[in-house]
């Protein structure tokens, strides 16, 4: 992951600590992460869009507009992305506040 110059260009990793090492990857697979999720979600709306405009098109299709699943889903979502990405960030501060006390 140290191939990324940005992402381990940071004052603390030339101490050449092991959490420096490990926040660094934590960084690298976090941007990653980001840019992974960016993609699958604009391929997704992409080809939703192209779906639902053939849809119109035809006239026909079944309406989704007071749909519960959707609106489950539509929130649901977004609660999971986030605990994905914030709960390695979690792992790294809760064992630097336990190796302190």
């Amino acid at each position: 992951m140290s191939s990324i110059p940005f992402l381990s260009a940071s004052p603390s990793a030339a101490a050449g600590t092991v959490q420096s090492a490990a926040s660094g990857d934590l960084r690298a697979v976090l941007f990653l992460g980001c840019i992974a999720l960016f993609l699958l979600v604009f391929v997704f709306m992409l080809g939703a869009l192209w779906h639902h405009r053939l849809g119109v098109l035809r006239q026909g299709g079944r309406p989704f507009h007071a749909s519960a699943l959707v609106e489950l889903v539509w929130s649901l979502i977004p609660i999971a992305i986030v605990v994905a990405m914030a709960w390695p960030a979690v792992r790294v501060v809760w064992s630097r506040l336990v190796a302190q006390a």
